[in-house]
């Protein structure tokens, strides 16, 4: 058996769901997470109007208070996970 000390750097990816408009006609916020192979999705609780969301940059666009809220509030989001994910690295045995 070799081991081998591996750490794999998350990515992380913030995106909206079109299809999940809420009440206020808004659209929300999910984050996903990436860590070698497995990757899982989580709702932020955060929303965005559909005209103030950029796909291609992964941001709210504009200088709103909404659009300004929402882009600190995923930045804020993926350093506190990048954090979380370096802290720990594990084992692989091949």
């Amino acid at each position: 058996m070799i081991y081998g000390f591996f750490v794999f750097v998350p990515a992380i990816q913030i995106s909206v769901r079109q299809s999940k408009i809420n009440r206020n006609n808004q659209l929300p916020l999910y984050m996903r997470v990436t860590v070698g192979r497995g990757r899982f999705q989580v709702a932020t609780r955060k929303s965005v109007p559909p005209e103030r969301w950029s796909g291609s940059s992964g941001k709210a666009n504009g200088t709103t208070i909404d659009a300004r809220e929402a882009n600190a509030f995923s930045d804020s989001l993926g350093q506190v996970m990048l954090m979380a994910c370096n802290c720990k690295p594990f084992r692989m045995t091949y």
